[in-house]
């Protein structure tokens, strides 16, 4: 997992969906679909992180919406939010 710091509260997170370790897919069809998650993923949490220039101000319900959207591949599970703890850590510092 790679975190890139930009400007601001703003980062770019390059995740894949082993980083997030989102669920396997069943069919080979459907790795692409796994690595779209994987990438909403990181590109929603960036967008709730540019919104909070403080760890406080995050938006965990904006995270639990964007976690769950995805739940059939495996993020609402507590890996995945450990995940984004860690994210988050990175950003702010540990809580």
């Amino acid at each position: 997992m790679k975190i890139n710091f930009l400007r601001g509260p703003a980062v770019s997170i390059s995740a894949s969906a082993d980083d997030w370790e989102l669920y396997s897919a069943d069919e080979p069809e459907r790795e692409q679909d796994r690595d779209f998650v994987a990438d909403e993923i990181n590109r929603g949490i960036e967008n709730i992180v540019a919104r909070a220039t403080k760890r406080n101000e995050i938006d965990y319900k904006s995270i639990s919406s964007l976690l769950y959207l995805y739940s059939a591949w495996g993020s609402a599970d507590t890996v995945v939010r450990e995940k984004v703890e860690y994210v988050l850590d990175k950003v702010y510092g540990e809580a």
